[in-house]
Parts: C-alpha cells; sequence; structure tokens
C-alpha cells in the first residue's frame, strides 16, 4: 500500500506537464471495509465543509427541525456551501424567523456571496454583505435551530464545549466510526469546530450517510437529509457550482460535499462507499472524485483547489469533478491547456465551468491496490 501521496491528474500545456495534482484515495463500504486505495488511504485530514451532510443529523433526528417546521429545501440548506444567492439568503432568513431570531445570531460573520451577479448587485445597492450571505449560513442556522430545540443557550452555539457542538461531534464520529475522543478538533473558517480523522473514517461516514437501512431516528433523519439535496440541489451550493451539477446530471444518483484545501466527499444512495484527499504542487489543485454504481462514498482533501480521486468496488463509470477554482483550466481550448489522461471535458459541463465527466479508466490507471 501506498503511504505517500500519489499523482491522479496532471495538467499540460503544449507539450509539457504545468502542474501535477497528488492525493490519498479511499474506498470504504459501511461496513468499514478498505474496498480500494491509493496513496495513503488512513492520511489525517480535516473534513471541513463536507462534514455539513453529517452536522445536519442531529437536527432531524432530535426533532428540531420537525418542531420549528423546516422544509427540504430548508433542510437542503442546513448542509450547504451556498453562493450568497436570493433563494439561499431568503431560507436563511425563513429559518431565523421560524425560531423567532434575527439575524444577529448568526455568529458565522459575513463575506459577499460567492455568486458574482448577487455580489454585484449588494455593491450597485450599497448594501454591505451580511451573515446572511456567508456560506456556511445555513449550516449555522441549523446549529441555532438545535440550541433552541434543546433549550440550550445561542451567543455561544460555536463553542466546542455546547451542546449542539458536542451533539455535532458524536454525529460525526458515529458515522466515521471513530470515538469522539480521538477526533482532532481545528476552527473551521466560520469559527465552529472542524473534525479531523483518517480519510477512510470520512469515506466510512458518507458510506454509512447512503446506507438506506439502519435504526431510527438516525435512518429516518439520514434519509431525510440524503432526500432533501437531491431534490434541491441548488441549496447545497447553487449557480454553476459543481455539487449541485453533479446531483442534477446524474439525476441525483451520486451527491457530492465539498470541502476547503481540496477535500471532497461523494455518496451514492444505497450502493458502496470511498473517500481521497488530493495535494496538488500548486496552489490551483484540489480533489476530483469517481463515485461507483454500487453505493460510493468519496472524500478528498488538497492545498486550494481539485484534482481526482477515486470510486468504489466493481466501478465502471467515474465522475471526475474539480473544485471551483480548478475550471478555468478545462474551459480553455485543448491548445491552451489540458488535463490529461483521467479528466475530459463533458458537454454538460461546459457551461458550468466545471469538471464533469464520466469516464472508463482502469483502476490501474490511478494506482488503486
Amino acid at each position: 500500500m501506498h503511504t505517500q501521496s500519489i499523482p491522479l491528474v496532471s495538467v499540460t500545456r503544449g507539450g509539457l506537464v504545468e502542474c501535477v495534482h497528488r492525493g490519498h484515495v479511499a474506498v470504504v463500504d459501511d461496513g468499514g471495509r478498505l474496498l480500494r486505495s491509493a496513496g495513503n488511504p488512513h492520511h489525517l485530514a480535516y473534513a471541513r465543509s463536507s462534514a455539513k451532510l453529517l452536522q445536519a443529523i442531529p437536527v432531524v433526528a432530535s426533532g428540531a427541525a420537525d418542531r420549528f417546521g423546516l422544509d427540504a429545501r430548508e433542510i437542503a440548506l442546513l448542509c450547504a456551501s451556498h453562493s450568497g444567492e436570493e433563494a439561499h439568503v431568503e431560507a436563511v432568513y425563513r429559518i431565523l424567523g421560524k425560531l423567532g431570531v434575527g439575524e444577529e445570531a448568526l455568529l458565522c460573520g459575513a463575506h459577499a456571496p460567492y455568486h458574482k451577479p448577487s455580489a454585484n448587485a449588494l455593491r450597485r445597492a450599497g448594501v454591505a454583505p451580511k451573515a446572511v450571505h456567508n456560506n456556511c449560513s445555513g449550516k449555522h442556522a441549523g446549529m441555532l435551530t438545535l440550541a433552541k430545540h434543546l433549550g440550550a443557550t445561542l451567543h455561544d452555539y460555536k463553542s466546542p464545549d455546547h451542546p449542539v457542538q458536542r451533539a455535532m461531534l458524536a454525529s460525526y464520529a458515529a458515522f466515521a466510526g471513530v470515538p469522539a475522543a480521538s477526533v482532532a478538533l481545528g476552527v473551521d473558517g466560520c469559527g465552529v469546530p472542524v473534525y479531523g480523522a483518517p480519510l477512510s473514517a470520512l469515506a466510512l461516514a458518507y458510506a454509512r450517510l447512503a446506507a438506506p437501512t439502519g435504526a431510527a431516528p438516525e435512518a429516518d433523519a439520514r434519509r431525510t437529509v440524503v432526500e432533501a439535496v437531491r431534490a434541491h440541489p441548488e441549496m447545497l451550493a447553487g449557480t454553476d457550482r459543481y455539487d449541485t451539477a453533479l446531483i442534477r446530471v446524474t439525476n441525483g444518483r451520486v451527491i457530492g460535499k465539498m470541502g476547503a484545501e481540496g477535500v471532497f466527499a461523494v455518496a451514492v444512495p444505497g450502493e458502496e462507499g470511498s473517500a481521497s484527499p488530493s495535494r496538488s504542487r500548486t496552489a490551483r489543485s484540489g480533489p476530483c472524485t469517481r463515485p461507483s454504481p454500487k453505493r460510493c462514498s468519496s472524500s478528498a482533501g488538497s492545498t486550494p483547489r481539485p484534482a481526482p480521486s477515486s470510486s468504489s468496488t466493481a466501478c465502471r463509470r467515474f465522475a471526475i469533478g474539480a473544485a471551483t477554482r480548478s475550471a478555468p483550466s478545462c474551459r480553455r481550448s485543448p491548445s491552451s491547456r489540458q488535463v490529461s489522461p483521467l479528466c475530459r471535458r463533458a458537454p454538460q459541463a461546459s457551461g458550468l465551468g466545471r469538471l464533469l465527466s464520466f469516464a472508463l479508466p482502469r483502476t490501474s490507471d490511478l494506482g488503486f491496490t
């Protein structure tokens, strides 16, 4: 088994290799079996925003979502790294309204919308970005929902010792199959705890997230979260965003959630699981993942952007993706830059500005063992 990161995708300009994306891949089923790997499948990595679907589970399983009447679009938003478009902002306000709290309760901080037309509209109107525009505001609204339901304080819900954070850590650890005490805690970009664990544990968490069976209320909550995201992919990310496109192009068969620093996790509901992180030799890289026809979960981690990852057993069909900032290299003409040999531009991706294709490489092409 490889212990170091391995090359996964190369980017060429003319006849020269301009950039190589390196990474690790773990393919895991929901029983915890490592089915395939590349590099070090037990590489320690923070889940970053890939954990959001798992963090949404206790909001639903506790009864908080039902108590405050969160609909499927709003539940999908709890899982989002959204673009700050009108639909996202309105959904955040709806959740806050149902809780009876103002936007000042959100502790995620403010930044301009990722969606450029929305950001430009704010500038033209002379309006400063607010916390509701933060890509993590849906997750934070979910944390407030759980805090209200538990009768916990709201002003400090970001604290690792807060009941909300303890519940979400417990959920992540249970799905990942690791003791909560073993999870490395850092501070995410939005100020809440972020979870560090072996890549294979993140793959297991997504394999279990996609599993169709299990004990209630977690099984019911898992299905509710997954179905919300499948039904409303526009709430998970937004216009011209890869996570949204992946669900739409696969008709909900594949669910992927990106995280910062090249982390990406993929699940194929009802089948198998896989995970992979990637590291690039340039600041442009990140992960690409490929889901399988079985229950696939996958995750990837890297320096800022995406390179490819892997998929599950008996995988014949691969979804190969790249995070947003890697996209320009795939939009330009072949004489300028190419991703080779594993990524090609798909017709569906040209208008999305994303690498999104289904290819059929041999597993040996990626160095799987």
